[in-house]
């Protein structure tokens, strides 16, 4: 695991800084260019395995741009989205998700004050197997769910009551 961890986490500073990506393993540094051939260890530790990506698909599986959104306003919600905030105390934000297989959400409503009811309508998939509104009206509300890979959701936690609907 901690090799995986070292590895995305080089890639993703790397592509930050403009730099290529580098990281030791056993006392040795490896270093690698995101539009070449990376290596990648078994389990063990023992084997590589090559793995052969173009940089575009190395800087897609890197990019964190898009991995925080936060709405002021009501729109739709990108597919690389994992953190959704609804931020507006008086303006209701109406949201629209098309649920990605395999994947987490987590929606927060961070308004300063107010009750206006922000509401997540998803395309594509449920939120517990039936709804596919969450209602937030409050502030520091937040839903967090696991979309299988037919897109029903499972909610891991409801903090502060959410409706689901």
């Amino acid at each position: 695991m901690s090799i995986n961890l070292n590895l995305w986490d080089s890639i993703n500073a790397a592509n930050l800084l403009g730099k290529a990506p580098t990281f030791v393993y056993n006392g040795t540094t490896y270093s690698f260019s995101p539009a070449g051939l990376i290596a990648f260890f078994t389990a063990e530790g023992t084997l590589p395995v090559a793995v052969t990506a173009t940089a575009a698909e190395i800087n897609k599986a890197a990019d964190v741009s898009s991995y925080s959104l936060e709405l002021t306003a009501s729109g739709a919600v990108p597919a690389t989205t994992r953190v959704l905030e609804l931020n507006h105390a008086t303006v209701v934000i109406e949201a629209t998700y098309t649920v990605v297989p395999n994947t987490f959400l987590l929606i927060k409503d961070t308004s300063a004050t107010g009750t206006a009811a922000h509401t997540v309508t998803l395309t594509g998939g449920t939120f517990d197997g039936t709804a596919t509104v969450a209602t937030l009206d409050a502030r520091d509300e937040f839903l967090y769910v696991h979309f299988d890979s037919a897109g029903r959701g499972q909610v891991i936690a409801n903090v502060g009551s959410v409706a689901l609907s």
